[in-house]
């Protein structure tokens, strides 16, 4: 639950934002001043859409001989709405430089995939791995 305070006169209308994506919200106003609170309005009802993915809350990647990984992730712990898969991206580390960024084909299109393999990689490189969840809105944060 959330109060958010509304200040200055005789308001008739003000905008809520940052409403969790892909949930059932129910609001109730009231006016008060400094004393006493007003009664409050009927319970309003109302779904937020669905939104992009949270962050993927781990990932840990295992060698498969010299030249692949095996990644293993959690859920993001705030999906927003319904998963459709994953997306991987990977780029080679080069000292302090990043090399170009690339994504796994294909892409992970089992909402419930919690690991995958990321293979023809170079032996003795260094690489650094993203991992993104998908909804129908598009892909998360990393």
């Amino acid at each position: 639950m959330r109060e958010i305070d509304i200040r200055g006169g005789n308001k008739t209308h003000a905008e809520v934002s940052k409403f969790i994506p892909y949930s059932k919200n129910f609001v109730r106003i009231l006016a008060y001043n400094g004393r006493y609170n007003g009664p409050a309005s009927e319970l309003l009802t109302f779904d937020t859409p669905e939104g992009v993915p949270g962050t993927v809350l781990s990932l840990e990647a295992f060698p498969m001989g010299s030249s692949a990984l095996f990644l293993v992730w959690s859920r993001p712990a705030e999906p927003n709405g319904v998963l459709t898969g994953y997306r991987i991206y990977y780029q080679v580390v080069n000292g302090t430089k990043l090399e170009t960024l690339l994504e796994r084909k294909p892409q992970i299109t089992d909402s419930d995939a919690i690991n995958a393999k990321l293979a023809a990689l170079a032996p003795d490189t260094k690489y650094r791995v993203h991992i993104r969840a998908t909804t129908k809105m598009g892909q998360g944060n990393e």
